[in-house]
């Protein structure tokens, strides 16, 4: 036996060569594209891949390290199809409302300022009432005010979508948060905490009013009063 081994060795070293020679070689292991889904700002060449390249030798977790590097790329993905394609998958960072502090900013459901052109849509609510000390983009902001005006937005977004929808305006004062809805401006006061009940409470209002123009004080446990009732004068030109 032991006379035989250097012989097996050495088919084996040729077989591994053999191997090696089809995965480099062997046209039905080449990469025959790439397709990136999701976004139009990252090529191919900026990944470093090719039609061609060995399919053995693309380090999917290299592309995705890659494209996480991105600011604007919130998760990726890589696969194989069956033809030999990759197939990139890309979520860009997309707000979940507006920020004005200035300048109108985009912001994340993370908290994290974004430039307007990511993604946005006219439709979002507008934060105000917050002073930026650091306003570069992509940094999550810290701020008790603007985290509890995300923390409602992202509430809403999940249990309250319509009233959601129809919020132009969320107000960070020294008294808490202020919402402002559109159409039939309705100013509602929520203070703080506590903001699924007061939606709640809201939504009950405004089910009983068809075209409301209402001042409401919702800073209450279950309660809503009512402050105001605007004209049809002051909803025309503004409350």
């Amino acid at each position: 036996m032991k006379r035989h081994l250097p012989g097996m060795l050495f088919v084996f070293a040729l077989l591994l060569l053999a191997g090696v020679c089809v995965l480099n070689y062997y046209p039905l292991l080449k990469l025959n594209g790439v397709r990136i889904v999701g976004t139009e700002r990252i090529t191919t060449d900026e990944l470093g891949l090719a039609a061609g390249d060995n399919l053995f030798a693309v380090d999917t977790k290299g592309v995705i390290d890659t494209l996480l590097a991105f600011p604007f790329v919130a998760a990726a993905a890589a696969r194989f199809d069956l033809q030999g394609n990759l197939i990139i998958t890309v979520t860009e960072k997309e707000p979940v409302c507006y920020l004005y502090d200035g300048g109108l900013y985009g912001l994340s459901c993370q908290g994290e300022l974004l430039p307007l052109e990511d993604n946005g849509s006219g439709s979002l609510p507008v934060i105000r009432g917050v002073r930026l000390r650091n306003s570069e983009v992509y940094q999550t902001v810290r701020h008790t005010g603007l985290n509890a005006a995300l923390k409602l937005v992202n509430l809403m977004g999940r249990r309250s979508p319509n009233t959601l929808a129809k919020t132009s305006e969320i107000m960070v004062t020294n008294e808490g948060l202020e919402l402002i809805l559109e159409p039939g401006t309705v100013v509602a006061k929520l203070g703080w905490g506590e903001y699924q009940d007061k939606i709640d409470m809201l939504e009950l209002v405004l089910s009983d009013n068809q075209n409301p123009a209402l001042a409401l004080d919702l800073r209450f446990k279950r309660m809503a009063i009512l402050e105001k009732r605007f004209s049809n004068r002051e909803v025309k030109h503004g409350v």
